[in-house]
């Protein structure tokens, strides 16, 4: 069978179930008694309150236990057919639990562990754990098994992309969950595993496929948020989360991984700030997440991004290039809210670094911000309106985050650097943010900044008040 990647999930329209025909109406005068017995029989046969046979599971399991290392699926398609039945019925609670009853994920790993040649048992078999992981049981038993997670993790370095998703899959269903105590018995698993990380970062910078890059990205966020909230407890000082995932090579995979996820438009006369998909906006967020979390670490961090800094300030330029179109802007969410903040944070742990397309872009936003707020207070509004709107953002709060944000890195840039790349915008722009500015010229860094400003100003409209 050709394994391509629209076949790495099963639809839901394929499930196959066992259906019970519509009980008779008792009062039929036809209903014979052995209706009633086969009726019988299949409610019995039933698992929980779904409508699927635990005949069909056990025969499946039975068959899958005496399956021969000399066999494939690609020689027994009903075999296959009914591996995948089985896979989309544990979306069920009640399968799940027949499941564990039966103990398969200790058949699970050891078919895993075992199977070298059969790559299509492997991803159906890891793309069941992930559904069961849905069940809190089924993340207990991961997490507190090593000969389970070993052959699991262990995946990461094959080089079957439909296995490599519904791992990523798993791991993100594992550890999504809120943090419940077991934050370090999770992190052993990924410590003892060899190279974790290093692998990891190779699939991320290599891999084309935007499916799998994705569920990558999904269960990247999930390890982050589940570890970094550890070197900050007492018991976690020796986790080494940090000295773990904060590594060049994981952040140059981060990148890569994004630039083929977005990549840039060669069409020179395209909209670069065209409203994104939501996949899209997706995949921004979770670099934004990522980001904020390696990059907390002072020193450690500085220097696992310093080769790889102009790329990552490149990626968020991108992802503010959508907000400075007032049509994807406005009204201003708490997704909008969100990717600000995040990118305030990220620059703010890497040192404030001047990127000119992200000072121009943010530029564009603090302004049309500001002149919506003006709007805003001149605008008579209905109480219809007000009683449907959604919950509001403080604007002008945000604007004070993008204010510090300029300020802070205006003084890591030349007057020329900042020049070239606010020359495409309107004067009254870089105007308004300089009058911003001197509001509260006290301070030092502002001071510096007003100064550049200014000249700036002068520099590109010669003759013009800089005031």
């Amino acid at each position: 069978m050709e394994r391509t990647e629209e076949s790495e999930t099963q639809s839901s329209n394929d499930v196959g179930t066992a259906r019970c025909s519509p009980v008779p109406n008792s009062s039929n005068p036809t209903i014979t008694t052995d209706i009633i017995e086969d009726l019988e029989k299949i409610k019995g046969d039933s698992i929980g309150d779904t409508l699927y046979s635990s005949r069909f599971v056990l025969k499946t399991l039975i068959k899958l236990t005496n399956f021969t290392s000399s066999s494939t699926l690609e020689q027994d398609e009903d075999f296959e057919k009914d591996l995948c039945i089985l896979w989309d019925m544990t979306i069920e609670k009640d399968v799940v639990q027949l499941l564990l009853e039966q103990n398969v994920l200790e058949l699970f790993a050891n078919i895993i562990q075992t199977n070298d040649e059969d790559k299509r048992l492997t991803e159906i078999l890891v793309g069941i754990i992930g559904n069961m992981c849905a069940l809190s049981e089924t993340r207990t038993r991961l997490c507190f098994s090593v000969e389970l997670m070993s052959p699991l993790l262990d995946l990461v370095s094959c080089t079957d992309s439909l296995i490599l998703v519904q791992l990523m899959r798993l791991l993100h269903a594992a550890l999504v969950f809120e943090n419940s105590g077991d934050e370090i018995s999770w992190f052993n698993h990924f410590k003892s595993a060899e190279n974790f990380v290093e692998k990891l970062s190779f699939l991320l910078d290599n891999s084309m496929s935007t499916t799998l890059l994705v569920n990558a990205y999904e269960a990247l966020n999930s390890i982050c948020a589940k570890f970094a909230v550890i070197e900050i407890q007492p018991e976690g000082k020796d986790s080494s989360f940090s000295d773990l995932f904060v590594q060049p090579c994981l952040i140059s995979g981060i990148v890569e991984a994004f630039k083929v996820m977005l990549p840039e438009q060669t069409d020179q006369s395209a909209d670069d700030s065209l409203q994104p998909t939501k996949s899209s906006q997706r995949i921004m967020n979770l670099f934004l997440d990522i980001n904020v979390i390696l990059s907390q670490y002072s020193g450690l961090s500085e220097k696992s991004y310093q080769d790889c800094l102009p790329d990552v300030l490149k990626c968020i330029s991108r992802i503010l290039d959508p907000l400075c179109n007032p049509i994807y802007l406005f009204p201003v969410t708490t997704n909008e809210q969100g990717v600000i903040e995040n990118i305030n944070e990220i620059f703010q742990a890497l040192g404030d670094p001047f990127h000119g397309k992200c000072f121009a872009n943010l530029i564009r936003i603090r302004s049309m911000i500001d002149q919506h707020i003006d709007t805003s207070k001149t605008t008579q509004h209905s109480e219809w309106e007000n009683d449907t709107q959604e919950e509001e953002i403080d604007l002008d709060d945000l604007n004070i985050t993008i204010l510090e944000l300029l300020t802070r890195t205006c003084k890591n840039g030349s007057v020329d650097d900042i020049a070239e790349h606010v020359k495409s915008l309107k004067r009254e722009n870089v105007v308004s943010l300089l009058d911003a500015l001197k509001a509260g010229d006290s301070e030092p860094d502002i001071q510096e900044s007003c100064s550049k400003l200014s000249a700036v100003i002068v520099k590109l409209w010669t003759g013009s008040s800089a005031s």
